[in-house]
């Protein structure tokens, strides 16, 4: 891979590498000295604070450790009920939301220890936390957040544990506090998301961190922080104000299809701009999905 990038550095005048997603940006973490050798980087975490994002438990554990508040967690296994019913059961790596439910009784406890089995020790259990979502993406240099969003679901009883398609962006001071005492303390460094939960109270818990772009990058995109580029312009060693960005709604186009009618027509959303403006990639991955159906279907 390292000679794969140098070959493709040399040949088409490469400014820049950016990694978008986990594998990449882990590669990226265990080669920067060798791959910065002969084409800049962009800021990505070092390998200890990679693996501590990208493990729900070790995220609890060092958390705690830098007294970041976030729910009761502990491993699954019997003594999981300790923490009180209803708790939420995730697995220790994941995203969008994939293999996580919510156990209410000590059957649907039994149940899931049965069910998972041996696999324990790849799952944890926090409590559930009552309130609304909410979550900050930010760009950071030695724990420094250079750039941020803050973003929620537009529908304040949101209660599903994937990406919302219906978002708001808005400056909400305390939550960038959270996510600024967070990353300080972990000296984090590239891009980031952190999901918190807001009880009806007022307070906030850290549930996860995220160590990549989100999915909901071209809504922060569409509000006027473009953190791809804040990103390539720190690798250049240029400062830059942090982008302001005002209260802004963000949905997918599925969204907008559903909700838009004939005798009322929603104006189109940035989501569809943003495809109109640049089409080739999703027509990519369109024809991508096309091309693996008939492989789904054979082997489901």
């Amino acid at each position: 891979m390292l000679e794969f990038l140098r070959t493709m550095a040399a040949r088409h005048r490469i400014d820049l590498v950016m990694a978008c997603a986990v594998p990449g940006i882990s590669f990226l973490s265990r080669n920067f000295s060798a791959v910065t050798s002969f084409v800049r980087c962009a800021a990505v975490p070092s390998v200890r604070q990679l693996e501590i994002a990208n493990d729900k438990w070790l995220t609890a554990v060092e958390l705690s450790c830098l007294q970041i508040p976030i729910p009761r967690t502990m491993l699954l296994g019997l003594e999981a009920a300790e923490i009180g019913f209803p708790l939420i059961v995730k697995p220790r790596q994941g995203a969008n939301g994939e293999g996580i439910f919510v156990v209410h009784l000590q059957k649907e406890l039994d149940d899931a220890l049965e069910r998972i089995g041996e696999r324990r020790q790849e799952y944890i259990v926090q409590s559930f936390i009552a309130g609304s979502d909410i979550g900050c993406s930010v760009l950071c240099r030695d724990g420094c957040i250079l750039a941020s969003t803050v973003q929620r679901p537009a529908d304040c009883c949101y209660a599903d544990f994937r990406p919302s398609h219906e978002i708001v962006l808005e400056h909400v001071p305390d939550v960038v506090e959270i996510a600024r005492v967070t990353f300080g303390r972990l000296a984090w460094n590239g891009v980031a998301n952190v999901d918190m939960r807001r009880t009806d109270s007022g307070e906030i818990y850290v549930i996860e961190i995220n160590p990549r772009y989100w999915a909901s990058f071209p809504a922060s995109l569409a509000a006027g922080v473009n953190f791809a580029r804040l990103a390539f312009l720190d690798s250049q060693g240029e400062s830059f104000t942090a982008p302001e960005y005002k209260k802004y709604y963000y949905c997918e186009p599925k969204v907008w299809l559903k909700n838009s009618s004939l005798k009322r027509p929603l104006p189109l959303p940035a989501s569809i701009l943003f495809r109109l403006s640049d089409p080739l990639p999703f027509i990519w991955r369109i024809c991508i999905k096309l091309l693996l159906s008939p492989a789904k279907l054979l082997f489901h």
